[in-house]
């Protein structure tokens, strides 16, 4: 482990075998960080949130804050994120509320760009691209392989196919949004 001397890491928090940690993270109580994994600096991780191996987090993010939706009253809900995810600068993710179920939750080799958000409740599947600033609202899916490309703000209680938007411009027959 390489852990900075100014990050603050709650001692009850898991942290796996060759985990780097940068100057000023804040890792809190019942975070657990796989194996392989880059925290970089000013990062904070919270909540009930686990990462699996090999995730990189650059700067600025926060990871597994409290949702930001008007039914939650401080019930115990989770982020889960699987392995080899990138998730760059000040990234955020909520954890889930009681009415979705409880849990947000993040699959494989997925890339969030600069700036973007995912909400509480959402299911983000394996091989996700979100570009800079795209921004999900609360209880939507993004199935494997799907794209959204920067700016783009997606309403809550919607499907995003694995297939993206702009791939097929014959006809609405094929469109990968369904709600």
């Amino acid at each position: 482990m390489k852990i900075h001397s100014t990050a603050i890491i709650h001692s009850e928090a898991v942290i796996g075998d060759n985990v780097e940690i940068g100057p000023y993270s804040v890792i809190d109580k019942n975070v657990k960080i796989g194996e392989g994994s880059v925290i970089h600096n000013n990062v904070t991780i919270t909540g009930n949130t686990t990462l699996a191996k090999n995730n990189v987090v650059f700067p600025n993010s926060v990871i597994g804050a409290e949702p930001q939706d008007l039914k939650y009253y401080g019930e115990q809900s989770t982020l889960i994120i699987g392995s080899d995810n990138v998730i760059r600068e000040s990234v955020t993710i909520n954890t889930g509320t009681e009415v979705g179920g409880g849990e947000t939750l993040i699959g494989d080799n997925n890339l969030f760009m600069s700036c973007s958000h995912i909400a509480h409740d959402c299911i983000i599947e394996d091989n996700v691209l979100l570009a800079n600033g795209v921004l999900l609202g609360g209880h939507i899916k993004v199935e494997s392989h799907a794209k959204l490309l920067g700016l783009a703000g997606i309403q809550p209680f919607v499907t995003i196919g694995n297939t993206p938007m702009w791939a097929d411009f014959q006809g609405l027959s094929r469109m990968c949004l369904h709600t």
